[in-house]
């Protein structure tokens, strides 16, 4: 199975670098429709505009809530 190379590029207007990586994810979040570039060797470049699905929240089930899975529970980083 070959690999691709694929890329969108925003121009965003922000304060700083963490601002602007926020705002660029939102906007992908939240849009109708992303234009992408496929990469597929050096020469070929394709672009596609594609649907921006918003995925809905998993329901949680009522013994998740009660006993929180150990990848639900808040771990603090090492210093």
């Amino acid at each position: 199975m070959p690999f691709f190379l694929v890329t969108q590029t925003s121009l965003v207007e922000a304060q700083d670098e963490q601002e602007a990586a926020q705002t660029g994810v939102d906007r992908l979040r939240s849009g109708g429709q992303v234009t992408v570039a496929v990469k597929s060797d050096e020469t070929t470049i394709t672009h596609f505009v594609v649907a921006a699905v918003v995925e809905e929240p998993l329901p949680v089930s009522p013994s998740e809530t009660i006993n929180p899975s150990p990848t639900a529970v808040a771990i603090p980083e090492a210093a």
